[in-house]
This record gives structure tokens, sequence and C-alpha cells, in this order.
């Protein structure tokens, strides 16, 4: 198996800040780096093999501020991608010398990893640029890596998570905390098995944008647009807006709303540098629903998760969204978000809580004076407000679910401007956010940081 490096290279240095799009397609002496991979099998071996990049010590650029992008060919002609624009995120390896199965090392990012079973040369092109998001200072900053390729004799295992997460990041918290703590936190009944704080006030307070915010959980395959990964959901513990409508143009679709457009554009605009720095795009799944009133079960929490990520919508309208502020699931936009909160009580277990409808006056969510037993240990039930959520009910072109001051989960037309109406802003984080300091507690709320 031999490495072999062009003469060509890669050189950060007095650029700007692009889109992926234009980084993507960079050209020309100091704009790409070409390598090849080439294997001399005889017999019926195989080789698994990982080639990755390791920062430089001298690097003073930031990981997140970096993109990197690799394209693969067979013919040196026509390229493949292999790794859409990512930031530099290295493993975490926990194995005793620091390395994966494979050799990679800790500290080095992956960037592509298969089985070779036959002689063969690949032409590899790899592109890094400074990220869009990057602000411009008067500091000199630098950034290189070097490309290594490992190889171990059998076959590429890509069941095996790697060991992408972080050490000390948000995520990484959440997950340690979850095997020990099982009062604040579970293991939901998804397939993507997310980790939810439950409970009338669990400890997921968390300092972001200088006020407090709620940790709802660690999420898996949650994509930008490019990557996906494991990503925490944040929603603010209090309302940006009340009185707001959904859409004043009388529209369910997420995509389309004109609260959609004050989220990403004015009260997103309107945060500090750190907390915009921190949110990451994401796909928002909008799908709808259309529930029989009070039925038993029919509205139940995996009933409604799984309606959110379907294509029923009203016709014409969008089924996913893509953008940094939403409401209620994915980040906090959907109902379901706040059925998986729950804790049940002495009275109503959880698994009963879940099973059972929330849409209509179903005696386990809805009581007139607070909410039911199933929505008095939610956190994420208010007693004094209504909130808005981003699934609509599919039925009609303007009416959107909210959850009731009552505990459960009804819909309003999408214009309401009343005054009992809330807005709680939620989105993703990128994975690369850690936590800093603090216990979850209100009185000492994680804090988190790039």
């Amino acid at each position: 198996m031999t490495y072999t490096e062009a003469d060509n290279k890669i050189s950060i240095t007095n650029a700007m800040p692009m889109e992926d799009t234009v980084g993507k397609a960079l050209t020309g002496t100091d704009q790409v780096f070409d390598f090849t991979v080439e294997t001399n099998i005889t017999g019926k071996q195989s080789i698994a093999y990982e080639v990755t990049a390791l920062k430089a010590d001298t690097s003073t650029l930031d990981d997140k501020d970096v993109r990197l992008y690799l394209e693969k060919s067979t013919d040196g002609t026509s390229y493949n991608e292999v790794l859409a624009p990512s930031a530099y995120t290295p493993i975490d390896s926990t194995a005793p010398d620091d390395t994966d199965q494979y050799g990679t090392k800790k500290k080095e990012m992956v960037l592509d990893t298969g089985t070779i079973q036959s002689s063969v040369k690949y032409y590899y092109r790899l592109r890094m640029w400074v990220s869009k998001d990057y602000e411009i200072t008067k500091d000199v900053k630098t950034f290189t890596v070097t490309v290594n390729v490992y190889g171990k004799e059998g076959t590429y295992d890509a069941s095996k998570e790697k060991p992408s997460v972080i050490k000390g990041s948000a995520v990484a918290k959440v997950e340690e905390l979850s095997k020990t703590d099982t009062t604040n936190l579970v293991i939901d009944d998804t397939t993507g098995a997310n980790i939810r704080y439950i409970g009338a006030n669990p400890n997921n307070y968390v300092k972001f944008n200088n006020e407090l915010w709620r940790i709802v959980g660690s999420f898996a395959n949650i994509s930008n647009g490019a990557t996906s990964s494991k990503r925490i959901k944040l929603v603010k513990n209090g309302y940006a807006y009340t009185g707001t409508a959904f859409d004043s143009n009388k529209s369910n679709d997420y995509s389309t709303s004109t609260l959609k457009t004050t989220l990403n554009g004015t009260y997103y605009n309107g945060l500090t540098t750190d907390a915009k720095n921190m949110i990451d795009n994401a796909i928002w799944n909008i799908g709808g629903f259309a529930p029989t009133f009070n039925a038993s079960t029919g509205s139940n929490a995996a009933n409604f998760y799984a309606a959110e990520r379907s294509s029923t919508v009203y016709s014409g309208h969008a089924t996913t969204w893509t953008g940094k502020v939403g409401l209620m699931y994915p980040s906090v936009m959907y109902p379901s978000d706040y059925l998986y909160s729950t804790s049940g009580s002495s009275s109503v277990s959880r698994t009963t809580c879940l099973s059972t409808s929330a849409f209509g006056e179903n005696s386990n969510w809805y009581n007139s004076s607070g909410g039911g037993p199933c929505a008095q240990n939610d956190y994420l039930f208010d007693s004094s407000h209504w909130q808005w959520t981003i699934t609509p009910y599919s039925v009609n072109s303007d009416s959107v679910f909210d959850i009731h001051d009552s505990g459960d989960v009804h819909y309003s037309n999408a214009y309401y401007t009343y005054s009992i109406y809330g807005v709680r802003p939620a989105v993703f984080l990128k994975s690369s956010v850690k936590i800093t300091n603090g216990n979850g507690t209100e009185s000492s709320p994680y804090e988190i940081s790039l």
C-alpha cells in the first residue's frame, strides 16, 4: 500500500471567508492538494483503510472556522465527493494507546474510509478554506494539516461508530450523564435513540445568549445540509415574543411563515456574537398530522414523532425547512418534544403518558386548572401560556398545533395574535460546542463555548 503526494499544496494565507459552493470549486496553486493511494494485492486479501487529516500544533485558526472538502477518483479525471464541506472534527479515541482499530490517532480527523479487495489506485483531491461564518480580525491566523493513510488487513467495519464526539463537548457530557442520571435523562424509543431530559424541573439549564435556556437533549443524525452528527437542542426558558402570530398571512407552513422570518431575521440578528457562532443550520422536519379529537391513543408521543417526519402536509406546503431558529422540535419544534419530556407521576406512569393521546381534553394531560399529571411533570409545560409549535394540522391550510395552558395539545389559526400565545425559540448547537462550567441547575447553569 503506497501513499504519494503531488507537488501542489493548500496554504491558508491572506484568505477571505467564503461560501462552501465557492470553496468546493477552488483551483490553482495553493488551492488544492492532490495525493494518491495505491495498493498491490495478490490472492484474496482485503485491506481496511482510513484517510485522515492531522492539524499542526502551530495552527492558530479555530477548528470550527476551517472547512475541509475531499474528492476521490479512480482515473485522475472524474472526481466524486467523499467528504462534504466540514469543520475540522478530530476523533477522541478511548483506546489505551489513543488510536482507533485501524491506526488513526487521537486528534486526527477521518476523511475517507473503505475496504480495498483488489489492486487499485485512488486519486484524492483535498480543498480547505475559511468558513463563511468566520469574523475577520486584525490577528494573523494560520491552519495546516498533514494527510495520513492507515491500512489494516480485513474488512472495514462501518457499523462501529467512530469516536468523533469531542471530550468536553455538550453531546459527550449529556451522554456521560445519561449512564448514571436516570431521573433527569432517558433514552427515547425513537429510531435515533435520542437522549432527552424529562421531569418537572430537571437540571438542564444552560446560559446561552446571556440568558437561561434549557437543553432538550442530544439528538442523532441531525443534518445541517452537508454533514450529519449528534447535536444538542436548546429551547429558550422563557418567551421571545407573546401575542405574535405564527403567520399573519394565514398559512401553517413554517418555511414561508412570518414567524420564521422574524425568528431568523430580527431575533437572530439580536443574539450575541457568541450565541450566533454556536448555532448550526439544521434540516427541520415540518410534516403534519390530523389526529382524531380525544382519541385514546391516536395522538400519542410516537405517532406525533412519526407524523412530524412524514410528507403529510396541506397541498403545496413544505415537508422540511433548513435554517437556524425554529420552534418546538427538531430543536423543540414539534409537540413530540413536549410529550417526550414528561416523567409521569405517582398516579400515571411515564409509559402511560407516552402511550395515550394528548390531543384534546384527555385526563392524563388535560386539566383546566393547571394541566393533568403528565403535563405537570413536564418542564416544557406552562400553565400561563399557549405555546406555538412548528407542526401543522394538515387538514387545514392555516391551523398549527399548540400546547395549551391546560396541558393538552390542540391547534389554532396561524394568524391569532392573542397575548396568551408564546413563542419559544429553539436551536441546534454545533457539534463542537463544549460545556465548560456549571451543573445544570437554575442557580448554576451550564456554561458553553466553542
